[in-house]
């Protein structure tokens, strides 16, 4: 058993209490050891002959608990007697047997995949998890599915390819475990349920029920199947060849024509009118009669990317006939044009098909309640999914989850504010965004010359991390540095792995310039991190698919949450610098709308509840 804090057994003490039949939801500062407490708690289930699953929301995080609780950290042990596994399902292992050629050439380093493959062929476990594999090798993003699934495993051949349920404690993340409760055959209620960040379990079934197609995905099928074809003379295949040249063709013409670089990760509106155009183009091809003939000759070949090239087609096929529900997307890395269907009601789906599956569990995280008022303590519900609105005919089983006893509990922070100084701009400093009316929003030069200034002025060789919005303002305030002679920088890339990124500035130092998803899940204490500079308040994407609904259904209820979803990842960004007892560090706030009166008093209570707030401004 790991030995605990003071802090931390106290807590031990009340979530075993209160998660017994009960849904106890627990708020852990950073810090303050979630993956230590949870491993803890899962030893002492399972030493009193209980199953235990430990979710979280990445197999990298999963990783680690596993590691902990297999005595991997030499700092901290667990009984040897437990069994306990990494059990994510063999769909997130790659087979590397299956690397042949088609497949190494969508890499975009053929040469750095052939070594990686040649390293880890001693190896095991968590080296053969297409994670792992993408965090060392360069690959497209828009190719990482069709990677996928050409090299998943299809059965389960490694002794490390344990399920849920075949240790006495399982460690997963929260997509396998609803997929496996999202089927009737498993019963989740034989578990007791440990949630590490507890938070993300929405956003994850929202990923697991979102159906896709990708118009550079069917490109590129099309191109692979034309290859095999070389040589073919079985009837039907002039007529084969012919029609995927015309998809490809097709494909093109809407890659070149409706990408769209400057809204990478971004969704357009319902209304869009370069959405609708999308989806009539791809409309036209699926009614040309020779399409079905390419796929009943398809079909008949023995490739296994044939049956990529058929499961892509018919998600068009399913797409169009919900196209009122299909939202256009624009792909991480170019930008290219994905169709986007989503189930609707993904919270009421989550809600009756997960939560009221269970008649307790233990939810941890960093970021659950969003402001100290009622509204902010309650918004934990929302983020989970609990706060579901349902016809008469279900209400029975509303109020059968809603009358178990629910607790909300909040660990005081364990570190002191003096740890961090916290400077805001000035109310005059330039806006982030240029917006004029009947205009595309902008982002202001005078707004990123401005930051590079101040990051200028107050570096002093320490470690750095400068957290933006996108890669454009990336890549815009690294040029600005450079110009002014400072190249020591580590910067964000598109496509590029955050990990490799991390793990390159923990090596070498200097200042690295991230997006926002630099703002969570990375660990520098001490000395590796000691300036943060946030360059702009954290508002959700409000072009992602979530906000893109409900700002349509209701503006006042999207600013709302847009406000609250801003103070949560303002707080896990403020995270990243104070990781121990011993850390200190400054933090700058480099956007003056923290002044509006809409969002000045949130943002100042949070601030102060996370370092002293400096008079000087800048």
């Amino acid at each position: 058993m790991a030995r605990l804090y003071k802090y931390q057994q106290d807590f031990k003490e009340i979530a075993i209490k209160k998660m017994r039949n009960k849904f106890f939801f627990a708020e852990i500062p950073t810090g303050a050891g979630k993956s230590v407490i949870s491993a803890d708690i899962a030893e002492t289930f399972a030493k009193q002959g209980k199953k235990v699953i430990i979710s979280t929301t990445t197999n990298q995080l999963a990783k680690e608990i596993a590691d902990l609780l297999a005595n991997k950290n030499p700092k901290i042990s667990f009984d040897d007697a437990i069994t306990s596994s990494l059990s994510i399902g063999k769909n997130n292992y790659f087979n590397i047997d299956k690397f042949d050629d088609d497949v190494k050439s969508l890499f975009i380093n053929v040469n750095q995949l052939n070594e990686y493959l040649r390293q880890i062929e001693n190896k095991a476990g968590y080296w053969y998890l297409f994670d792992t594999l993408f965090e060392n090798v360069e690959i497209g993003e828009d190719n990482k599915q069709i990677v996928k699934n050409l090299t998943m495993e299809d059965e389960k051949r490694k002794p490390y390819m344990t399920d849920i349920g075949e240790c006495d404690i399982s460690v997963t993340n929260h997509s396998y475990l609803l997929f496996k409760t999202y089927n009737e055959s498993f019963n989740i209620n034989d578990y007791i349920v440990i949630f590490d960040e507890a938070h993300a379990i929405l956003e994850s079934a929202e990923a697991a029920l979102t159906s896709s197609f990708s118009v550079f995905r069917l490109k590129n099928l099309s191109d692979m199947l034309l290859k095999k074809l070389v040589g073919k003379k079985e009837r039907g295949y002039l007529s084969a060849v012919n029609n995927l040249f015309y998809i490809r063709k097709v494909c093109k013409r809407i890659i070149n024509k409706y990408s769209n670089s400057k809204c990478v990760g971004e969704y357009y509106s319902k209304t869009n009118v370069v959405g609708l155009a999308i989806i009539r183009e791809l409309a036209e091809l699926l009614d040309r009669p020779e399409l079905k003939r390419v796929e009943k000759f398809v079909k008949a070949l023995s490739f296994p990317v044939s049956n990529l090239f058929i499961s892509e087609v018919l998600e068009l096929h399913t797409l169009k006939t919900k196209q009122s529900d299909v939202r256009i997307y624009c792909s991480p890395l170019k930008g290219y044009p994905t169709l986007h269907f989503l189930k609707k009601n993904i919270a009421r789906e989550l809600f009756f098909k997960f939560w009221n599956k269970l008649d307790g569990c233990l939810g941890m995280s960093a970021t659950l309640t969003a402001g100290d008022d009622a509204a902010g303590r309650n918004y934990v519900y929302y983020r989970l999914g609990f706060k579901v609105k349902t016809q008469d005919a279900s209400m029975s089983i509303m109020k059968k989850v809603r009358d178990k006893e629910h607790t909300v509990y909040i660990m005081r922070r364990i570190f002191k504010k003096e740890q961090s100084s916290i400077i805001l701009c000035k109310k005059s400093y330039p806006a982030p965004v240029i917006k004029k009316e009947g205009m595309e929003s902008k982002i202001n030069p005078k707004w990123t010359e401005e930051s590079a200034k101040i990051i200028i002025k107050t570096y002093s060789g320490e470690n750095t991390l400068v957290i933006n919005g996108s890669f454009e303002e990336v890549d815009l305030i690294a040029n600005n540095l450079k110009e002014h002679g400072i190249d020591n920088v580590i910067v964000a890339e598109r496509g590029k792995s955050s990990y490799l990124k991390v793990k390159e500035f923990k090596n070498k130092g200097r200042i690295l310039i991230g997006t926002r998803n630099y703002g969570t899940g990375i660990d520098l204490p001490g000395k590796e991190l000691t300036k943060l500079y946030i360059t702009k308040l954290p508002f959700p994407v409000m072009n992602s698919r979530r906000f893109l609904d409900i700002r349509e259904k209701s503006k006042s209820q999207g600013f709302f949450i847009a406000k609250r979803e801003m103070i949560l990842n303002l707080r896990q960004y403020i995270g990243r610098l104070i990781r121990t007892e011993k850390d200190k560090g400054e933090i700058y706030i480099l956007d003056s709308r923290l002044w509006d009166p809409k969002y000045y008093h949130i943002v100042k209570e949070t601030l102060s509840n996370y370092g002293i707030i400096k008079n000087k401004l800048i």
